[in-house]
């Protein structure tokens, strides 16, 4: 019997942790420790594994780490700041002005 055994796809845990993280970050940024601590909380009621294993710990198994799993988002960055590694939530489509929809 395989050591975690996940009851999502990695597709839908990578959703999941991009929502809560926009919920997360969407005013602020966040020391990486204080990001995960509350990325684990916004997510301890979503029945992800039989052995009760939280969001990071799938995102260890499927991205190697919370850093791996940031590096594979484009709307997730690690910025530096007072020395401190923070996570920033960047939507691309801020600094796009959209001048005619009607395509």
């Amino acid at each position: 019997m395989p050591r975690n055994q996940w009851k999502i796809s990695k597709e839908r845990g990578s959703e999941i942790a991009i929502n809560i993280s926009f919920d997360i970050l969407k005013d602020k940024d966040l020391p990486i420790k204080q990001y995960v601590d509350q990325l684990n909380e916004k997510t301890s009621t979503y029945n992800i594994s039989k052995n009760k294993r939280n969001i990071s710990q799938f995102l260890k198994h499927f991205y190697g780490g919370i850093t791996g799993f940031i590096n594979s988002c484009d709307n997730l960055h690690i910025v530096q700041k007072n020395n401190k590694n923070y996570v920033k939530y960047y939507n691309i489509l801020d600094d796009w002005t959209i001048i005619n929809d009607d395509f």
